[in-house]
């Protein structure tokens, strides 16, 4: 917990009850859950252990209670599984779920928990003490992978680095966390796990899938990053930069193939989507398969898209790992999603696990990576991955 950071949980028993009646609302669309005043009784247990996963900028699933593990999700009524293994797939148990869940108003959620949570500073908040990575190790990463482009055919590939920092988040900590990423735009998901001795928490601007019953499967191309301090037209420079424009295309490229093996597909219009701090390149994209995928078929199917892995994709997992560390990077940039019953059928939403803090009993780490093609540059690339942790660290109020 941050240097001389208190933080007090108060009961906000009118900003609870305002939004009972609109939270319950929004739970009767699913098969089983609880209340929303099932959740307003149980917060120091959610804060203990617990979830959460913006499902858009209306709604958001929640859960608390004693944690369960299975290599499977449970397809039952009145179930909620959720999705949360490591970025290499190698969790035999990747399915995790609560006692109990609730789909709620994301409004009426971030309301009642930011008023329940009210921090209290003895003087300046320090933060935490982090340890930066260091650009010798990243300088190493960049070579390596520019060196596949040169020697294998690589087209792109994202290293990540990681800053640290040794200290503990405890429950309150969490709370003045969770607080700060429900006070963030919509643009963003806001989404994490918890127990007393590990978790993850952040919000990400990028889905890998979201399906409905009777809609259209959905994802994004999520790449290609500017900084908005870097010039006064920061959203038109980022659409004009053909580096970054290239970045963007081979990720649409790759997610259009890998779509159209299953259905028709419909690439939308690229936009330059605002972040707090940066412009990123999004373009949504549909796609109506024609037989019956598991929401496992789509992970295999686009996990990790070239947005955090490689292109082309056949080079795969075994060409990251000649610079990535898969025990430092534990789950970021990993899948991390929900299925559950509705009125209407399962629904499923996956999202990306980036702009994050992952944490243990004796550490904290925030990570960050950038995509690299031929033609980029060490030292911006370097400015753009210390901007992605700052933009966290600012995201989390850490």
């Amino acid at each position: 917990m941050a240097n001389g950071d208190h933080v007090f949980l108060q009961s906000n028993s009118k900003s609870f009850a305002s939004s009972s009646s609109s939270s319950d609302r929004a739970s009767s669309e699913t098969k089983g859950g609880s209340s929303f005043e099932e959740f307003r009784s149980s917060f120091s247990e959610f804060l203990n252990s617990g979830w959460m996963l913006a499902l858009g900028a209306h709604k958001i699933l929640i859960g608390w209670g004693e944690w369960s593990a299975t290599e499977q999700a449970s397809l039952e009524d009145g179930s909620c599984s959720i999705y949360a293994p490591d970025f290499y797939l190698q969790d035999k148990k990747p399915w995790k779920s609560t006692r109990s869940w609730a789909l709620v108003d994301r409004d009426l959620f971030a309301n009642s928990v930011v008023g329940a949570v009210h921090s209290v500073v003895n003087g300046k908040d320090q933060g935490f003490q982090w340890v930066e990575p260091e650009l010798a190790q990243f300088e190493s990463r960049f070579r390596e992978i520019r060196q596949g482009f040169q020697a294998r055919g690589l087209k792109k590939a994202v290293p990540v680095v990681f800053a640290t920092a040794d200290a503990q988040l405890t429950s309150s900590s969490r709370a003045a966390r969770i607080a700060s990423l429900l006070r963030q735009p919509k643009t963003l998901y806001p989404y994490g796990f918890w127990s007393e001795n590990e978790g993850m928490l952040g919000a990400t601007p990028e889905i890998l899938f979201s399906r409905a019953p009777g809609k259209a499967f959905e994802t994004v191309a999520l790449a290609g990053t500017r900084a908005k301090s870097e010039t006064t037209n920061a959203a038109q420079a980022l659409l004009a930069d053909p580096k970054e424009r290239y970045e963007h295309q081979l990720v649409i490229e790759d997610l259009k193939s890998q779509l159209s093996g299953i259905g028709d597909v419909a690439i939308g219009s690229t936009e330059a989507v605002e972040l707090p701090t940066l412009y990123h390149l999004k373009t949504r994209i549909q796609a109506r398969p024609r037989g019956t995928l598991s929401f496992d078929d789509f992970v295999k199917l686009l996990h990790p898209t070239p947005a955090l892995g490689v292109s082309p994709r056949a080079f795969g997992f075994q060409e990251m790992l000649r610079w990535d560390d898969s025990l430092v990077r534990r789950r970021f940039g990993a899948p991390f999603g929900a299925t559950f019953a509705t009125l209407e059928g399962q629904r499923e939403h996956c999202l990306v696990a980036i702009r994050n803090i992952q944490w243990d009993s004796k550490r904290i780490q925030l990570g960050s990576g950038c995509g690299v093609v031929p033609e980029s540059d060490l030292q911006r690339e370097w400015s753009e991955l210390s901007l992605k942790r700052d933009s966290v660290k600012r995201m989390l109020s850490l």
